[in-house]
């Protein structure tokens, strides 16, 4: 018959020491050390490649929108000052003139490029809407980069006010029913030039600066055969930066959502290179009107081809103007800015 005591030391045996269990969580936490940065990998690829996509439906509806009205969506009208501050001002997007019930064709349209080629998204009720509080305020995934976390429909309690909103449509008649309130953020710009005065972008502004309704004060509607440096060589539109922290609040440059007309919500320039998002408990205005991301490494854009590529946040602030001019007649290779 077996002694208890060795019974009883077998029994203790079963048992982990203290020592023994500290080496364990060790283990496990040098494990989690070593999955997480891939785990996190793993999901920006996903999101990039989810972003990727998105600028590939963009860039086919900015096409499908030339090829259906022989033009490119224009930049609409509006105003690149502070767009939190009460003059800065905001038309509400109609596809038609209230006054006379005719559709707004490209050359009258003042809502911005995004609104424009909804019905080449497969938008086409969310565009024929008279509501305009559903036309600001509907999310759209294709407008969304994952990788900046949550959607950003309105800006908490900070809604677009009434002395925000110009009622009156430029050729006339009058919007009502757009009453003021929250709107749905875009991560996506279109690209105004490489100034923000040069106009020689893939995207022009509705209008002469006054907005009057005389025809030749607009600018000559964009086409894809206006980039005489090659479609290969110029972009559309791409990421803008932000301000992470104040993602949800009123910023000077991210404040009227994808429907805006000719303001840094929608446009954005390449007077500098591109830049990574950040973190401020104040808005930067060095950051105004310019393109970025939230990627690592650089910037997604789309091309006056139709293709989307990445541009390092390092490139030369002189080649990135050049791409987002579509006829300074510089060459640019693609080892220039990857």
């Amino acid at each position: 018959m077996m002694p208890c005591y060795q019974t009883r030391s077998r029994r203790m045996r079963q048992a982990f020491t203290l020592i023994e269990l500290l080496v364990v969580i060790s283990i496990i936490a040098i494990l989690i050390g070593l999955l997480l940065p891939a785990v996190q990998k793993v999901r920006e690829a996903g999101n990039r490649l989810q972003c990727t996509n998105n600028l590939k439906q963009i860039g086919v509806a900015i096409h499908t929108h030339n090829t259906t009205l022989d033009c490119l969506p224009s930049g609409g009208s509006g105003t690149l000052g502070d767009e939190t501050n009460g003059s800065t001002k905001l038309y509400p997007p109609s596809f038609g003139v209230p006054a006379t019930g005719f559709t707004d064709g490209p050359k009258r349209q003042v809502a911005g490029w995004a609104f424009q080629i909804l019905p080449y998204l497969e938008q086409d009720g969310l565009w024929k809407n008279t509501d305009s509080n559903l036309q600001l305020s509907t999310p759209l995934k294709v407008f969304r980069c994952p990788t900046r976390g949550s959607i950003r429909t309105g800006v908490l309690n900070d809604a677009i006010t009434n002395a925000q909103i110009i009622n009156t449509h430029p050729l006339g008649g009058v919007y009502t029913a757009y009453s003021g309130g929250q709107v749905y953020q875009t991560d996506y710009a279109g690209v105004g030039g490489a100034t923000a005065t040069d106009y020689r972008g893939a995207i022009t502004p509705y209008g002469a600066p006054n907005f009057t309704a005389v025809e030749y004060s607009r600018p000559k509607l964009r086409k894809i055969t206006d980039f005489s440096d090659g479609a290969s060589n110029t972009v559309m539109a791409g990421e803008k930066v932000i301000n992470l922290q104040l993602a949800g609040y009123k910023q000077p440059d991210d404040f009227f959502g994808y429907a805006a007309g000719w303001c840094q919500s929608t446009i954005r320039f390449g007077f500098a290179a591109p830049l990574a998002d950040y973190r401020s408990a104040a808005y930067n205005s060095g950051y105004a009107g310019r393109f970025g991301s939230s990627h690592p490494g650089g910037v997604q854009m789309v091309f006056g081809d139709g293709s989307v590529h990445r541009i390092s946040f390092g490139v030369d602030a002189t080649v990135f103007a050049r791409l987002c001019h579509i006829s300074d007649g510089n060459a640019i290779s693609e080892s220039d800015w990857d």
